[in-house]
């Protein structure tokens, strides 16, 4: 049976910049350029329909050619875009990301759509779009408003809550607004920010980084370490897990996050343990970052 799952959160249209080689600040880099449909949620959502789920995607989308080509993409794709609302404009954002020639991010910038929109749309629907779930996925980017609302659904329909970044400004002003989350994912840099200390190589750093999490709410945490692999804290048993990386070549990391945010709720929802929904959401993520885009090629067996 197919795991059914919301996701709320933004769209984006993602300009990358690809250099030949290194990237230097202060000349110019030769490469390409692409534009691709972007946003964490939204990459989530496409990554779950071509892994089989029952997803239905919960967002504002500008009401243009690119809009319609986003909401066209996904319901193609087999996500559920009824929930999707337009708006003459600001309905989407946009972000431009630098990779050097291995593929790896260098920098980026981000322009966030209307967050009022995004608000209206999410609390306007999240009764109704939850029901039945087995889990929901949320952009904890939007607001502490939408946080808390969506904390609260779930909690009364008894379906666990799952956070992803987005941005960080809502959490780095009130990390309280995690409260009620069942488990949230970040990589190591969001986590520093978080936590406040930078990380110290073999020092123990990452398991006192779970446990500093965890002191926001979540009765999970799983933290990305890219090519390190991931680790995982369950507070209810107070277990913590590594899963190692999967070797693969780097061609583009820019979905990596996102890709394995899905594998972790398409894992979830079909009712792995943390440990096995970790483990395969790392291989959903190896899938990913091994070829050119933000998006699955194909299923990934459970």
């Amino acid at each position: 049976m197919k795991p059914a799952i919301a996701i709320f959160g933004n769209i984006f249209v993602d300009l990358k910049g690809i250099a030949s080689g290194p990237v230097y600040s202060n000349s110019k880099n030769v490469g390409c350029l692409q534009i691709v449909h972007g946003g964490a949620a939204r990459n989530a959502a496409h990554n779950l329909a071509i892994l089989g789920a029952d997803i239905r995607f919960i967002s504002s989308y500008t009401a243009d050619g690119t809009g319609s080509d986003v909401f066209s993409t996904l319901e193609q794709a087999g996500v559920d875009v009824s929930y999707l609302r337009p708006y003459p404009k600001q309905g989407m954002g946009r972000w431009v990301a630098v990779l050097n020639g291995d593929g790896e991010l260098i920098a980026s910038v981000s322009e966030q759509p209307s967050l009022v929109y995004q608000e209206e749309t999410i609390l306007d629907q999240l009764e109704a779009a939850i029901q039945n779930c087995q889990v929901v996925g949320l952009d904890i980017g939007i607001s502490k408003r939408v946080n808390q609302a969506a904390a609260a659904a779930c909690r009364r329909q008894g379906i666990p809550l799952y956070g992803l970044v987005g941005n960080l400004d809502v959490l780095t002003k009130d990390p309280s607004s995690l409260g009620g989350f069942h488990t949230f994912v970040c990589n190591l840099e969001e986590a520093e920010i978080l936590v406040r200390q930078t990380c110290q190589a073999d020092s123990g750093w990452e398991e006192c980084a779970l446990y500093r999490l965890a002191e926001f709410g979540p009765k999970c945490i799983v933290l990305t370490m890219a090519e390190q692999g991931a680790v995982y804290l369950d507070t209810a048993t107070n277990t913590i897990g590594h899963v190692p990386a999967l070797p693969v070549k780097l061609v583009d990391s820019t979905g990596a996050g996102d890709s394995f945010f899905a594998g972790l709720l398409y894992a979830a929802g079909s009712g792995m343990s943390l440990c096995a929904a970790v483990s395969y959401a790392s291989s959903v993520a190896a899938q990913v970052v091994a070829v050119e885009g933000n998006i699955l090629k194909q299923s990934v067996a459970l």
